[in-house]
């Protein structure tokens, strides 16, 4: 058995930070264990989709802290270490490997991990995911022997890849249920000028399809089938369809799950000296009033440091506007706030050509705004109206152009 002051349990953002944190804030060598089923030492993965895939750039060239980092601080890093289960009577995790280690503090910063299809022919080799380093590397070296790919889901994965593999030469369709691109966020106006770009790149979109079974054919490709009673012949296919968070570890225990390990503004769970960060923690939004689950990077990055000062006997809430950020082939965007709740949007700029502000109004508040191709000012004002709370600027509502907003949100 070994003993520690902090465990942190995961290998992503949220455990990357919270390992920084800690140090910056006087923990000693030997003081530190953080357990990662992965075989890298934590890195950033909004690469995977993008530059890692198409430019072929070695993982550590992505890592979060550098190597040395955990060396000369002390920290025992596990890594390709699978939890077995949480005891927190005795205050230990157990490893598959039969090690257990006792903490005097741990974290839980497991991650979200994708949703995956439970029909038939699911079990294809042909069909893949993408959350870590090895699923990006078999995408990869797939798609150098391929030409054609399907992609299941408009959101994050299903973009991002759609305008990589399309970059790497593949021709690629984005199969999608809903009646347009990351519903969750892009109003119609933003869905036409998106749909508009990958269509002009050569992506066919296929909307409201619903994928119900697949099967490898006999020339070594999948079909992939749809309620409709339609299909799709490809190389291979890759799905996005959301994702779930990575809660094993806190079952058979007190820990509360609700979708995700829900815990206080604190980001303390209800178990005594464990704390939840990252996109597997449920936490209090306590500018929007509401609970969520968060799935970006800054999201784990400031929860991950927020959490290791806690543990180190500070009471700090977590408060924070959700931010986003993405880009689909040049155009780079942002996005802030939320916009479920909106009475109405305006729109700034030129919606055509790819360069707009879109910003959410309730009550004359600027609930929410999402900002490409705009000059580094008004990407400030978009930010900061947000972050603040502030009434819509008037010279903003001058120039825009308004819709009134649906009651779901999103017009």
């Amino acid at each position: 058995m070994a003993d520690y002051t902090f465990v942190i349990a995961g290998g992503g953002a949220a455990a990357a930070y919270a390992a920084r944190e800690l140090v910056s804030r006087g923990a000693r060598a030997g003081e530190i264990a953080l357990i990662s089923e992965e075989p890298a030492l934590p890195y950033h993965r909004y690469p995977l989709s993008k530059s890692y895939l198409t430019q072929h750039l070695p993982i550590d060239s992505f890592g979060i802290n550098r190597a040395y980092f955990y060396e000369d601080s002390g920290i025992d890093t596990r890594l390709d270490s699978p939890i077995a289960g949480l005891d927190t009577e005795r205050g230990g995790i157990q490893l598959n490997s039969g090690d257990f280690l006792s903490y005097e503090s741990l974290l839980i910063a497991t991650g979200a991990k994708p949703i995956r299809f439970q029909c038939e022919g699911a079990d294809s080799g042909k069909l893949f995911y993408l959350r870590d380093a090895g699923d990006a590397l078999a995408i990869r070296e797939t798609a150098q022997e391929s030409e054609t790919v399907v992609l299941i889901g408009g959101g994050f994965t299903g973009l991002e890849l759609s305008a990589s593999l399309s970059q790497m030469g593949l021709k690629a369709t984005l199969v999608y249920a809903e009646d347009r691109l990351m519903p969750f966020l892009f109003t119609d106006r933003m869905h036409d000028f998106f749909s508009k770009l990958y269509e002009k790149r050569g992506i066919r979109l296929v909307a409201r399809e619903v994928v119900n079974r697949f099967a490898e054919t006999g020339d070594g490709r999948i079909q992939t089938y749809l309620e409709s009673g339609g299909s799709l012949k490809s190389d291979f296919a890759v799905a996005g369809i959301g994702a779930k968070p990575a809660v094993e570890i806190a079952r058979d225990t007190k820990l509360e799950i609700d979708n995700g390990i829900v815990v206080n503004e604190f980001l303390e769970t209800g178990v005594p000296n464990i704390w939840a960060a990252g996109d597997v923690a449920n936490f209090p939004d306590l500018v929007y009033n509401r609970r969520r689950r968060g799935e970006h990077l800054h999201n784990a990055r400031d929860q991950g440091s927020l959490a290791a000062q806690n543990m180190t006997g500070q009471h700090v809430e977590y408060r924070a506007v959700p931010y986003m950020f993405s880009e689909f082939f040049e155009y780079k965007w942002e996005f802030w706030g939320d916009c479920t709740d909106a009475e109405e949007v305006l729109y700034v700029g030129d919606l055509e050509h790819g360069t707009f502000s879109t910003w959410w109004v309730r009550d004359d508040i600027v609930r929410a705004t999402f900002v490409t191709g705009r000059v580094d000012e008004e990407r400030t004002r978009a930010r900061l109206a947000v972050q603040e709370q502030r009434e819509v600027p008037r010279d903003i509502r001058q120039r825009a152009q308004v819709n009134v907003a649906t009651p779901a949100g999103t017009p």
